[in-house]
């Protein structure tokens, strides 16, 4: 064999190693984009959100309860299931629960053709054949303890609550649950009953020890609130008559 056909064997024999390292280093490349991609860069983009279920009911025959002055209350419970759809993890902020109690007043009523857009709170609705009484708060509380749920993690919660017999007609809880994508520390949420009766939150921006509230944003969320962190908000409620 010439030296000159050993030269060109060994040229061709570098050339192929050279091209099969590449290849296993673009293999490579491509395996880590990939994994990076469908792991971190797809969850992260998507949305998160929270699925909600409420349901209430009297707490049995023996649910009636007289305290000592002779009063009589009624024992509802109100079952609450929230779960994660989504894939990436879910952050809670303190959320809450409130009981409304309504009288029903029964009087023919006109429907007007043009329809308020808001009402004070969610309790109001408009029938032709009675009028409900404007909402009393009769409970407030604490719904899910829970700082974070993980994608497809569920959390019930059972409350047992006393309404005074023959005062309500019916009754409404709604509950409200604002979540992040992202644990913070430096954003801090607080709630507060309004002079309406209802149930309102603030958002503080915390800086050490001090706390700047943050102004609300027309249609939801807060000026100044990082986009990142993808406040949501979601809201439920359940009726029950009470006859």
């Amino acid at each position: 064999m010439s030296m000159a056909n050993a030269k060109q064997r060994t040229w061709g024999e570098e050339l192929n190693t050279w091209v099969q390292t590449i290849g296993i280093i673009l293999a490579a490349l491509w395996g880590i984009y990939t994994f990076v991609y469908t792991q971190i860069m797809v969850p992260r983009s998507a949305p998160v959100n929270i699925s909600l279920n409420l349901s209430l009911k009297k707490s049995g025959a023996s649910s009636q309860i007289t305290a000592k002055n002779g009063q009589l209350f009624e024992a509802i419970e109100m079952n609450f299931v929230a779960q994660n759809p989504s894939s990436r993890i879910i952050h809670l902020y303190p959320n809450k629960f409130i009981v409304y109690g309504i009288k029903v007043k029964f009087e023919d009523v006109n429907i007007p053709r043009e329809l308020p857009e808001t009402h004070e709170n969610s309790c109001n609705y408009i029938a032709k054949h009675y009028t409900l009484s404007k909402p009393s708060v009769i409970s407030v509380g604490d719904l899910i303890l829970d700082v974070f749920l993980k994608p497809g993690e569920k959390v019930a919660r059972d409350v047992i609550f006393l309404v005074p017999k023959g005062q309500y007609d019916m009754l409404q809880v709604v509950t409200r649950i604002p979540t992040s994508a992202q644990e913070t520390n430096r954003y801090k949420l607080k709630w507060e009953c309004t002079e309406n009766g209802d149930l309102d939150y603030n958002m503080f921006f915390v800086s050490g020890d001090k706390e700047t509230k943050l102004e609300k944003r027309k249609g939801g969320g807060f000026v100044n609130y990082p986009e990142e962190l993808d406040w949501q908000y979601a809201e439920t409620s359940s009726m029950l008559s009470l006859w």
